[in-house]
Parts: C-alpha cells; structure tokens; sequence
C-alpha cells in the first residue's frame, strides 16, 4: 500500500465515558447522533475496556497503555502505587501508536488533553495545537499550550483557552484538517476533558435533560456495601452520603449534558472531513480513558473495577472502516495492532494486545479471551464476558480495603447485582478466573 492510498487516521479519546452512555449502545436517554451513526456505518465493539490503574488519576496508565499497547504494568516507567507522584512517563522503550504511524510517513498532530510525559508528547507528534498539560480544571478556562518542539512546555506558553474545551479542541482540529500537508496521510488525535468534572455543559446542552426524567441506575446504591479500598477519594466526595437517587439523576443529567455536547462538536470535525473530500479515506475511532460509576454501585468515580469504570466505547468508523459488530472481549492493548493492521502498517513487536481486524474483516468472532484489571493494591479482576471475578484486597500501607472476592455471571446479571461467589455451583468459574488473576497480577513490578 502506498503512502498516498493509506487511510487518515482521527482517534478521539473521551474522558470518563463509561459504555452504556451512548445510543448505540441501547441507552434511551442520552443522545449522542454523531456516534450512534459512527457505529451504524462503521465497526462497533461492545465489550472494550480499560486496565484500571495504580493511582488515583486512572486515565494516566489508560492513555499511557491506548499509546503504548502495553500492559497497566509494563506501559509507563513506575506503575509502584506508594510511588503515586512518579507516575505518569510512558515508558521510552515502548513504541508509541502515533510513533509507529509518524516513522510510517504519517503527519502526526495531537489536540487537547496530554496527562503523561512531555517527552513522549514530542516523541509521538511532529505537531499539536491547544494542548492542555494535565488531568482536569474548569471546562470554560483550561489552561492551553501550542506545540512546543523543543519538548520544554515553558509556563510562559500557557494561555486560557478562551472558550469551552471541546469547542476550543474541535476548532483546533478542524484547522489542522485546513493546513496539514497533502502530500501526507495523517494521523490526528484529539483527546477530550468531557465529560470528566466539573460537569458544566453549556447551553443548550445544560438544559437538555431534566433531573427528574433520567432513570436511576439500575445498580444505584445509596452505599457501596463494604470497604473496596478507595471510598474517600476524591470522586468520591463530589456527592453526599448517602447517594440519593435524586442527586444521582442530576449528576447523570450533566454527564449526559456533557457527552451530547462532545458528540456534536466532534461531529463538526467528522463533517469538515466529509466536506474535504477526506471521509472516504480515512479511519475515525472513538473511545474513552476510562468509565465512571455516576452512582452506580453507591460510587461516584473510576477508583474501581466494576463495568461502569473499566467498559468503555469503542467505535471504529469512517469511510476506510469496516461494517459490523462484535461482543469480543477487548482492551486497549489492541488498539495498536488493529489500527496499524487496518492502516496497512508494518506489524507492531511487542504488544500486548491483539491484532482484531482480521475478526472484523471477516465479521468473525476472535477465540474466547480472559480480560484483567485491576486498581491499586486492593481490587484486581479477570473477566470473560460472560462470568466476572473480583479480589479485594487489605492495605496494609493505607489501612484500607477489605479481604474479600465477588462473582458475578454477566449474562444474568449484567449490572453485578447478584454475587455469587458463595454459591457452591460456582466454585468452578471462580477456580478457573481466580487464576487467571492470580497469574496476571504476580507479574506486578512491585510487592
């Protein structure tokens, strides 16, 4: 394939979309036009999730291992939760997603958000504009940044945004769209701060979904029912405890708010694609960092492995896409090997995914697969689909957490609701997923 016929690529990743908040993906309530119709003309994976983290900020490790394709353990330099603070660099020895496409001839361009390393910032992108250098702040005033190339990112660079983060980030992208290098296929990323907090969407999205029409969460709990290591976070104090359902429907009402908005101004950028004649040949994927409870489960945020916190979307549309969708059980270690694959790229060495378009292509389904997460040192998971294990864990080093596990079978009971962990029919699925967590957390770097 020559460089000329290889398809653009356009990898948005959201911040805090957790699965079942989109059309798409059968929720009634949220509208989310642009990604439903994304799905509906592309490929939909309906089972993708994040890795969790060893810290609090879990979309650090998660945009570190969608970069990377490298395990929670192995994609950045420390990955030790009592080294909280060092975390963060991805590590130099992993090739990076955008890396790979740049040493490809790809012109690589990044827009918004950037919560690991400057140096591999530089080292994924010849270019970027409205950068923001960190995990959160107010959405009409984010602190922005142009590319720097010497990769230093002095704070005399900084100006506010001027705008509403999305709206600031879709503009910036759309005028790389105007100005990139013809003679290049391209590779853009635009990384959101939506719909993390603070949920503030503008008009008219602000009012577009009354408190008192949402659904309380099938799985609202006033409380989490025991002590999973990590219930005073701060996620965790964005609501009051008790959770009540009526303070659950507003946060969901403004974290349904912010995602319509996201989806319309991505969707700007997927028509001026169209409008440049670029649709046809280009890649759009949509994905998030990670999930969110939103009251699931009595939580408020990620710190967790429940599915609200570690499924995600995983759209992968655009004129060069394939059509179809699949219940494959994936993560965010695939991503590079799929992309590249799809892009007609040299194979990537040293992933830890798997390559899932020749599945897609074929409209098959991949062999059987066992996914893990985990958060901290005090909850790990190993999942089919189809039967999910949880370990909770004791700190020792933060007096937290409990000894405990959870079981739950998906199919029945798809919002883990119904532990079954003590059922002696189940002792099977435990046995055999408890190992598989087992073996995947021993090659933790840290005791």
């Amino acid at each position: 394939m020559s460089k000329q016929s290889r398809p653009n690529v356009l990898l948005i990743v959201a911040d805090d979309h957790r699965f079942d908040a989109l059309g798409c993906m059968g929720n009634p309530t949220v509208q989310t036009p642009y990604f439903d119709e994304l799905a509906r003309t592309g490929f939909l994976l309906r089972h993708h999730h994040c890795m969790g983290g060893m810290q609090g900020a879990v979309c650090v490790p998660s945009r570190a291992i969608i970069y990377t394709g490298k395990d929670l353990f192995t994609a950045m330099t420390a990955t030790d939760p009592c080294q909280e603070r060092a975390m963060g660099t991805i590590a130099p020895e992993n090739l990076m997603l955008p890396e790979h496409f740049r040493n490809n001839g790809y012109q690589t361009h990044f827009v918004g958000k950037w919560h690991n390393d400057k140096v591999s910032l530089n080292r994924g992108f010849e270019g970027g504009g409205s950068i923001f250098l960190g995990g959160m702040g107010r959405q009409d005033d984010i602190p922005i940044r142009p590319y720097d190339p010497t990769g230093e990112y002095p704070q005399e660079l900084v100006t506010s945004a001027g705008g509403f983060s999305t709206e600031v980030f879709a503009r910036s992208a759309r005028e790389f769209l105007h100005a990139r290098d013809e003679e290049r296929p391209f590779f853009l990323t635009v990384a959101l701060t939506s719909p993390h907090d603070p949920r503030m969407p503008p008009e008219p999205y602000a009012s577009l979904y009354r408190p008192e029409d949402i659904p309380v969460p099938a799985d609202f709990m006033p409380e989490h029912p025991f002590d999973n290591g990590e219930l005073m976070i701060r996620d965790e104090t964005l609501a009051p405890h008790p959770r009540t359902p009526e303070r659950v429907q507003k946060e969901v009402a403004d974290y349904y708010g912010m995602i319509s908005h996201h989806d319309a101004f991505m969707g700007t950028i997927m028509s001026q694609l169209k409008v440049q004649g670029l649709w046809e040949n280009t890649l759009v994927i949509y994905t998030s960092d990670h999930g969110l409870c939103v009251g699931s489960h009595g939580l408020m945020g990620k710190q967790n492995v429940y599915d609200p916190s570690v499924r995600v979307p995983l759209i992968i549309g655009g004129g060069a896409a394939p059509q179809g969708c699949s219940d494959a059980m994936t993560n965010h270690t695939d991503l590079i090997s799929t992309l590249s694959s799809l892009a007609g790229l040299p194979a990537v060495e040293g992933s830890d995914g798997v390559d899932m378009s020749p599945y897609m292509l074929k409209s098959e389904e991949p062999p059987a697969r066992i996914l893990t997460a985990a958060y901290k040192d005090v909850q790990s998971m190993a999942s089919d689909g189809q039967w999910k294990f949880i370990r909770y864990r004791h700190s020792e080093r933060r007096d937290c957490g409990t000894e405990r596990i959870q079981l739950f079978h998906l199919d029945e009971d798809p919002y883990e609701l119904n532990d079954l962990s003590e059922v002696p029919a189940c002792a099977e699925q435990i046995d055999r997923l408890s190992k598989a967590e087992e073996a995947w957390w021993s090659t933790r770097p840290f005791a």
